[in-house]
């Protein structure tokens, strides 16, 4: 069996047992500051918004403000390919909604798969605008490049910095 490390604590730099989550001496917490935002902020977040977006896609109101479903049935006359691509990305929204939630689940209950499972969701986020931009564009030769690079680059950081974070933080998820 494998012994432990120990660490030094961030705050006091006194020496504290690898399995502690917080220092006994200075009641510091170890770096989970990204983990809380993302439990408490992120995932919670994308679970809304992709609930709210994958609702707008299948009932056709992503094109417009306040007349948006006036506008979706011009949209659709002109494409009629495009109602089906939006109803199945309404659906893939609504399904990523479920995954983060059941994501967030793993992660609170600090379960071994969980930040593994995290990166997949993130990689998910990264891919699925590029296949609905090129459907899109398939279906009505407009370009949607400017809505997929800033949702790509998003879930590449996102997915670097997290990737690094859990990485050095594996010990406590053990579940």
């Amino acid at each position: 069996m494998a012994k432990k490390k120990n660490e030094k604590c961030p705050n006091c730099g006194k020496i504290i047992n690898s399995e502690d989550r917080k220092c006994i001496n200075c009641d510091s917490s170890i770096g989970m500051k990204w983990y809380k935002f993302i439990i408490w902020f992120q995932l919670i977040v994308l679970c809304i918004y992709f609930t709210w977006l994958g609702v707008s896609f299948l009932r056709g109101t992503i094109y417009g403000g306040t007349n948006g479903i006036a506008a979706s049935v011009a949209f659709y006359k002109s494409y009629p390919l495009l109602k089906i691509i939006d109803n199945i990305q309404g659906g893939i929204l609504i399904l990523l909604a479920i995954v983060s939630l059941v994501v967030r689940d793993w992660l609170v209950k600090r379960k071994k798969n969980g930040p593994k499972r995290y990166l997949i969701l993130l990689v998910v986020v990264a891919i699925e605008p590029i296949l609905y931009s090129y459907a899109v564009a398939i279906a009505t030769q407009a370009n949607l490049e400017g809505y997929t690079i800033s949702t790509m680059y998003m879930s590449i950081i996102f997915f670097f910095v997290s990737l690094i974070y859990f990485k050095n933080r594996a010990k406590y998820f053990n579940q």
